[in-house]
């Protein structure tokens, strides 16, 4: 099977992969593109940015450092304990994320413990420590075979039978982490799961093989399913295969947000941050069990303790000022997180649109300097008088002009205007 057609229609992709097969810089070695990037391809995702490269010979280093002089590289992350390297890269128009990988053995002393590595020369061997078939299809960037697959774990057999399926007995007990990839991917895709998988799944969480591994790692998978697009049906497919004990996830308002239309999050929440606001609507005090970073532990906490009083407040907010002074003191990840949960047509909804599209933004022309220019001693009255002057033109008692506020500030000031 050659997947050169299928590359065709992705000119920039074909382009970087020549390159790729360019800057080996070990003849004797061999080169490959695998996992997703390749599954995605089989399937004609609309999008591949995420490239694993695994050389056979030489060192990811030094082959990174070939490709910085190919290709303009905004970061490079080197992991010397794996030998891994990680490049962000922009090429015409469009960022690739990089992992450049020596093919390896990994060995498993204990359940759940970090791998040791061997490093080979073989990439059958690398094949079979993977997780999932479907992720160990192998497409070849040697020149002398390029886009030829490598399809040791009958991954496409399954990518065309629509089921996942872990490579050997001891899988999810080597690395339990699985068990919340697992999900992830099945979701993900659209996939059922191998019947013999299956049971081996229902072993692991019914002997919490989770508790194998740190919060830390747990966290860090819940992280990245979070940054899924439809992550509530992983949360609901973790609630219905009882992965997490004792942890149930109302999915609801997540899955409210998930269905929202995408020019209606950007009014609301501009933020780059969607895990958060994600961790929020989920709203699941027992995710504190985990150790996610403080950030997003201090926001989780203050939200679940506080989120009720704020949307009441809000409610209740009788003027476009009053709303304004309510809102700026609640966080902006909270307002979008209660935004969200009363999307769409909810007054909660409504205040929280208003308050982001234009009243967080609205200041006064008149600087403190304008107001000591016409006579205010420097001190508290200044910043008093800006206050003033916005809560009038929040609520529309002076229009929205310099000359406006002056006649405001002349008033207040008991002179004729």
């Amino acid at each position: 099977m050659n997947l050169s057609s299928l590359l065709n229609n992705r000119k920039n992709l074909l382009d970087l992969l020549r390159i790729f097969s360019d800057c080996h810089v070990n003849e004797d070695g061999r080169i490959y593109l695998v996992g997703g990037a390749v599954r995605d391809l089989i399937l004609e995702k609309d999008r591949i940015n995420y490239l694993d490269i695994l050389i056979t010979s030489g060192q990811p280093f030094e082959y990174a450092q070939c490709l910085k002089r190919a290709i303009p590289v905004d970061r490079m992350i080197e992991d010397n304990k794996y030998n891994t390297v990680k490049l962000v890269a922009q090429y015409k128009g469009e960022c690739f994320s990089i992992d450049i990988n020596h093919t390896r053995i990994e060995n498993y002393a204990n359940p759940g413990s970090l791998p040791e590595i061997e490093w080979v020369d073989s990439l059958f061997y690398d094949i079979k420590r993977r997780d999932f078939s479907v992720n160990t299809i192998a497409m070849s960037i040697n020149d002398d075979s390029f886009a030829d697959v490598l399809n040791y774990s009958s991954g496409i057999n399954d990518l065309k039978a629509k089921t996942m399926r872990i490579l050997h007995e001891k899988s999810f007990l080597d690395d339990p982490t699985r068990l919340i990839r697992l999900i992830k991917y099945k979701e993900r895709l659209g996939f059922g799961i191998e019947k013999h998988t299956k049971s081996l799944f229902y072993k692991a969480v019914a002997e919490n093989y989770l508790k194998y591994i740190s919060n830390d790692r747990v966290f860090n998978e819940i992280a990245k399913c979070l940054c899924e697009d439809y992550s509530h049906l992983c949360f609901d497919s973790f609630n219905s295969f009882g992965i997490f004990k004792g942890l149930i996830f109302d999915t609801v308002d997540l899955e409210r947000f998930e269905k929202c239309p995408r020019n209606k999050i950007s009014e609301v929440w501009p933020s780059s941050d969607l895990m958060l606001l994600k961790l929020l609507l989920l709203k699941n005090p027992l995710f504190l069990i985990y150790n996610m970073p403080s950030k997003y532990k201090n926001c989780l906490e203050n939200h679940i303790n506080n989120s009720i009083h704020w949307k009441k407040s809000i409610l209740e907010s009788k003027s476009e000022s009053e709303l304004y002074k309510i809102s700026s003191s609640i966080p902006d990840e909270s307002l979008a997180a209660i935004a969200f949960s009363n999307f769409p047509g909810n007054d909660a909804w409504i205040l929280i649109n208003r308050y982001f599209s234009s009243l967080k933004g609205m200041k006064p022309h008149l600087t403190g300097k304008d107001l000591i220019s016409m006579g205010i001693e420097p001190g508290k009255r200044i910043g008093i008088l800006l206050d003033e002057i916005l809560e009038c033109k929040m609520d529309g008692i002076i229009i929205d002009s310099r000359d406006a506020e002056i006649e405001f500030i002349e008033k207040k000031l008991g002179r004729n205007v």
